[in-house]
């Protein structure tokens, strides 16, 4: 196993593979499992994420009533052109606010890493995806990224 970035950049030299290629096989390592196996397990993360997104429910409050609703008033935000940061990075402020706020109301919890930037990666990669048009095989390997 690694304990930081610069042990992994090291290996990427040495083996001359990419990033996502060395932590993918790190996880192979101590997961006892095969490439496939591996990149099954990201791509049913990605799947998880993609589900959460989907499922966003504008009008649902968390158990407390502190959380809910402003996903769904950022995508009007956004609709209205509004966002100063642009189409792209509006997305993915309205995606992270949105996957946040299902965790919080204890729907589909995506908590990669953590459940502080629960909606982060999601974000960032579905909206990368829907902009750039990139292939699945492309979001599993930035999972490994992730």
């Amino acid at each position: 196993m690694y304990s930081s970035i610069a042990e992994i950049l090291a290996q990427c030299a040495a083996d001359k593979k990419a990033f996502w290629e060395v932590v993918m096989e790190a996880d192979m390592e101590s997961r006892n499992v095969g490439k496939e196996a591996s990149r099954e397990a990201m791509r049913r993360m990605l799947a998880v994420m993609r589900d959460a997104d989907q499922s966003y429910e504008g009008d649902r409050k968390s158990a407390s009533g502190l959380s809910g609703g402003d996903g769904k008033l950022l995508e009007r935000y956004n609709q209205a052109g509004k966002n100063l940061c642009g189409d792209f990075l509006g997305k993915v402020m309205e995606r992270a606010i949105k996957m946040s706020e299902s965790n919080a109301c204890m729907k589909r919890i995506v908590a990669a890493p953590t459940a502080g930037s629960c909606g982060v990666i999601p974000a960032v990669l579905l909206s990368y995806a829907e902009y750039s048009g990139a292939p699945e095989e492309e979001l599993v390997n930035a999972l490994y990224v992730a």
